[in-house]
This record gives C-alpha cells, sequence and structure tokens, in this order.
C-alpha cells in the first residue's frame, strides 16, 4: 500500500467485525514500531500495554470507564450501562499507552526524558496507526478514560461494514447505537489558520 492509499484508508473506527487480525499482523507492527519510530535520545518514555480478549472482565472494566458524560456538566455515568462510552475499546486488539517513568545512571529522574513522554505517545500511537492500516486493519483512538494509568488507547481491528452505528454492549449485553462524528460534523479549521509560512 503506498503512502496516499494508507492516509486515505484511516479513518476512526468505533464498530468492530468479529474477524480477529492475525497476532502476527500485531507483532510486526510493534516490531516496526520498536526498529523504526523515533525517540529523544531513544528514551522512549512510554509503555504500551496490549491487550487480546483473553481477559474480558479487564476489557469490561477498561470500556466502562471510557468518558461518558453525556449530560454535558460532567455528570458521572460511569454506573449507568447504557450511557454512551467509546466502543473503540473493544476492538480485537487493544494498545494503551501510558507514561513510563525514566531514571538516570544514578537513579534520579531524568525529567528532560520524562518531559516528553506525551509528545512520544502520540508519535508512537500515529507509528502505529500507519503501520496497521498499510497492514490493511482498521484502527480506533479514545484519550477518554477514566483510569488515570491509560493515557490513551488505541484498538485495532476490521471495521465492521455492516454495523449501522450499531455495537454490541458489553455491558447490557444489547446492541446499542453509536454515531461517530465524522470529518463532515467536526471540520479542521483552514488549513491557512494554523500553518504558517514565513
Amino acid at each position: 500500500m503506498d503512502w496516499k492509499s494508507i492516509l486515505e484508508a484511516k479513518a476512526q473506527t468505533a464498530h468492530w467485525s468479529d474477524k480477529v487480525p492475525d497476532v502476527s499482523l500485531i507483532h510486526e507492527i510493534l516490531d516496526e514500531l520498536h526498529r523504526y519510530c523515533p525517540s529523544k535520545q531513544n528514551h522512549v518514555p512510554y509503555e504500551i500495554t496490549v491487550m487480546d480478549w483473553s481477559k474480558p472482565d479487564v476489557r469490561h472494566e477498561i470500556f466502562k470507564n471510557t468518558w461518558c458524560d453525556e449530560s454535558g456538566n460532567n455528570e458521572d455515568l460511569t454506573d449507568v450501562p447504557e450511557a454512551r462510552r467509546n466502543p473503540q475499546c473493544l476492538a480485537p486488539y487493544l494498545l494503551l499507552f501510558n507514561h513510563r517513568w525514566i531514571v538516570d545512571s544514578n537513579g534520579f529522574s531524568d525529567d528532560n526524558a520524562n518531559y516528553y513522554s506525551p509528545i512520544e505517545i502520540g508519535i508512537a500511537s500515529m507509528f502505529v496507526v500507519h503501520s496497521a492500516v498499510s497492514k490493511g486493519l482498521d484502527i480506533g483512538f479514545t484519550g477518554c478514560h477514566r483510569d488515570e494509568n491509560i493515557v490513551l488507547s488505541l484498538g485495532i481491528g476490521y471495521a465492521d461494514p455492516n454495523a449501522n452505528d450499531m455495537f454490541f454492549n458489553p455491558l447490557t449485553q444489547k446492541k446499542q447505537f453509536h454515531d461517530f462524528p465524522g470529518r463532515e460534523s467536526e471540520p479542521k479549521p483552514a488549513k491557512e489558520d494554523y500553518i504558517k509560512f514565513q
């Protein structure tokens, strides 16, 4: 797949097919990340936990604790099973990104390396996205986690082309509507508004 095809195929996914990618693809993506993704002074101030569905209770808890405020006033709806959540977390594979504390050779915090952790999580996650899409996989990001040990999660699998904005909610054990805002409803600003040549 060429670069332009990768860019055009990349789309935020929240509705997953039951088809599970071969785990060798996940290993290949992570090997490419390890070998080729840049990291300032090679510190890699982040960690990635890779989850499949071998621990469904843990996966359900992650889903339950995605941000689910529908009221607009930060009301905690965590215990409302049908509240809006982020089904990106229900992908066959889920990569959880978090900070990895770096210490120097004397055992002290390496403040410079740790400062770059959020930036490097962004770089690494996009590296994983482009690698996954180049292999025919679909992705779904979310940063809406109530768990402070998850900075960002990235679902990887195959999109369900027949989902019709419905997904299976494991908390209610029913199909539930989830309209996923697209580029039309959340447009970027004009390119000239944020890219300046001098």
